[in-house]
């Protein structure tokens, strides 16, 4: 009697691990394209917050006036390295009117690269 009791849960064991085994790749499955899902609209959504920015980012530059709802989308939504890299670009006294006459678009267009390329590195770390 012992034997056969044995034999069921053994048996019982042994048949137990193929479902489990299905139940453990199929969350681990789940949880990757949740996290997949996620990572896309996140990547969607700082584009579409980035591409309106940009805009009123060349405007406020070319006016020299940085209104307040680009200023708070920066600050409130995009990643903490863009945050500070647009943080040293308000504080930066160093960049003179005359200056940015001189240089002119070229000036814009290297702090452009320089305040949006963490974004870049923010893409490359969702793929």
């Amino acid at each position: 009697m012992s034997d056969t009791i044995f034999g069921v849960i053994v048996g019982g064991v042994i048949a137990s691990i193929a479902p489990l085994s299905m139940l453990y790749f199929n969350h681990r499955h789940w949880k990757q394209e949740t996290k997949l899902n996620h990572l896309k609209s996140e990547r969607t959504r700082l584009e579409s917050l980035s591409e309106k920015t940009l805009a009123k980012l060349a405007k406020a530059m070319s006016e020299n006036a940085y209104p307040s709802d680009m200023t708070a989308d920066i600050i409130t939504f995009m990643p903490e390295e863009v945050i500070k890299r647009f943080d040293k670009f308000m504080c930066d006294t160093d960049i003179t009117e005359q200056k940015k006459q001189m240089t002119g678009s070229v000036l814009t267009f290297q702090q452009f690269i320089d305040l949006w390329s963490p974004l870049k590195d923010h893409e490359r770390r969702m793929k």
